[in-house]
C-alpha cells in the first residue's frame, strides 16, 4: 500500500475527521500553554538569595537592590521584564518581555525567572 492509494480511497468524511483532529490537537496545545503560563510565578534573586516570589498574572513594578544599585522590574499582562538597571551594557534591559525563562543581570547580580516552582536545576557549570 502506497501513500497515493490512501488518498484515492478516502471519502469526504475521512477528510473531515482528519481536519477535525488537527484543529482539536492545536486547540489542546494552546490551552495547555495558557494554563501553564497562568500558574507561573516570577522568582527574583539577588546575589543567589531568593528575594521575591510574585504571581505573573498580577501587574506590579518593584525595585530590587543589587550589587551596583537598584534594578527596576515590571510584571504586566502575564509577562515580566527588567525596565532599568545600573549595569553598564544593559543586556538585561534589552532582553525585553518574557513569559517563561530567565533574565539575568550579571553585573548587578539580579536574576528574574519565570516558572512553576522554586526548584533550582543544577547543571555542569553551576555544580
Amino acid at each position: 500500500m502506497n501513500f497515493k492509494s490512501i488518498f484515492e480511497n478516502s471519502k469526504p468524511l475521512d477528510y473531515f475527521i482528519f481536519i477535525f483532529l488537527i484543529i482539536f490537537s492545536l486547540f489542546g496545545i494552546l490551552i495547555t500553554r495558557q494554563i501553564k503560563t497562568d500558574n507561573s510565578n516570577v522568582y527574583i534573586e539577588v546575589d543567589g538569595k531568593l528575594i521575591y516570589i510574585l504571581p505573573i498574572n498580577k501587574d506590579k513594578k518593584i525595585l530590587v537592590k543589587g550589587a551596583l544599585g537598584l534594578t527596576e522590574i515590571e510584571i504586566k499582562n502575564k509577562m515580566v521584564r527588567i525596565v532599568d538597571s545600573p549595569c553598564k551594557n544593559k543586556n538585561c534591559v534589552k532582553q525585553g518581555w518574557i513569559n517563561k525563562g530567565t533574565i539575568i543581570c550579571l553585573p548587578n547580580r539580579v536574576i528574574v525567572r519565570v516558572g512553576n516552582d522554586n526548584k533550582h536545576k543544577i547543571d555542569g557549570f553551576t555544580g
